[in-house]
């Protein structure tokens, strides 16, 4: 009798433990991002994905912000969803702890990116930050391309394959209802209203050289700062914003840093109350992510020497 018992308890305890190893279907439904579920089941390319092993965080927007079309801008729904998914297991207090944000590795790939896969930057909303939006959810947003955020609702949601942040889309000035697909810088300056810069690029020859380079940071001075730099202009000028081999998301620009630009000067990062400085011009608007890299806009030039070389 007693050992007759023991196929029984092992039933038991058998069914216990499935109980809790929920699909990702599953755990999608019960977390109202029904639409987003049956998209990933729509395909099978991307179904496989989402169910690999290898996918253990899935950013997915909840039903009210899950409309497809995706919009005008998602013309290839494979490439949205690997951006929606990384195979790296982050959990809330991980996207959120750090003032700077957290790195998340997609698996969306790149070919600009010496061999790394795209990502998305998180960041943790407060009062006392300017540059972020107000506070959503978790108060935990995701930077993507073309300057486009979502704020996460409700983090950790357990499933079989590791977890679930739920998404919306209240941050994107593109009706982008999931993560913005990254593009070339040109599109993104012209999109993110940097015309300014962005045509100095052109009429010094280097828009589609930089658009077409691998791994690059671009610091980018606002409108209102390139207005107030009389005689800003050339190769020099525009060279010395941007770091070449090196992807530099917000997180990875550490208090001191010194980077060398393409003209051959030098950046110095520094980080005061939470804020980040390069050459001690604020960064006001981090993490636009491009194909090839990130792009920061900054309140002011980085090389005013370069300014009065140029004027002289």
């Amino acid at each position: 009798m007693h050992f007759s018992a023991i196929p029984a308890l092992l039933t038991v305890a058998l069914t216990i433990t499935t109980t809790h190893a929920v699909s990702l279907i599953d755990a999608l439904n019960a977390a109202g991002a029904t639409r987003f579920a049956t998209f990933i089941q729509s395909d099978p390319t991307i179904l496989a994905a989402y169910t690999s092993p290898a996918t253990r965080t899935v950013f997915a927007p909840t039903d009210p912000y899950f409309i497809q079309p995706l919009s005008r801008r998602a013309t290839n729904p494979e490439k949205n969803a690997l951006y929606q998914a990384t195979n790296q297991e982050t959990d809330l207090q991980s996207l959120g702890f750090v003032p700077a944000g957290s790195v998340v590795t997609t698996e969306l790939t790149s070919n600009q990116l010496n061999g790394a896969n795209q990502a998305s930057v998180s960041r943790k909303v407060s009062a006392g930050n300017s540059t972020s939006k107000r506070q959503v959810g978790t108060g935990v947003t995701m930077a993507s391309g073309l300057g486009g955020s979502v704020s996460i609702l409700e983090g950790d949601i357990s499933y079989d394959g590791g977890l679930i942040h739920t998404v919306n889309g209240i941050d994107s000035s593109f009706d982008e209802r999931m993560f913005t697909l990254p593009e070339p810088i040109s599109t993104t300056l012209t999109t993110a209203g940097l015309s300014l810069f962005n045509n100095l690029l052109v009429e010094a020859g280097l828009s589609s050289t930089l658009d077409g380079s691998s791994s690059v940071t671009v610091f980018v001075p606002s409108n209102a700062a390139l207005a107030a730099a009389s005689g800003a202009g050339g190769s020099a000028f525009l060279q010395g914003h941007i770091i070449p081999s090196f992807v530099g998301y917000l997180p990875l620009l550490t208090n001191g840093a010194v980077f060398t630009t393409q003209s051959g000067t030098t950046l110095k990062i520094s980080i005061t109350n939470g804020q980040f400085y390069v050459n001690g011009i604020q960064i006001i608007t981090p993490n636009n992510i491009v194909g090839n890299g990130v792009v920061h806009v900054i309140d002011g030039v980085s090389l005013i020497g370069t300014i009065r070389g140029i004027v002289s």
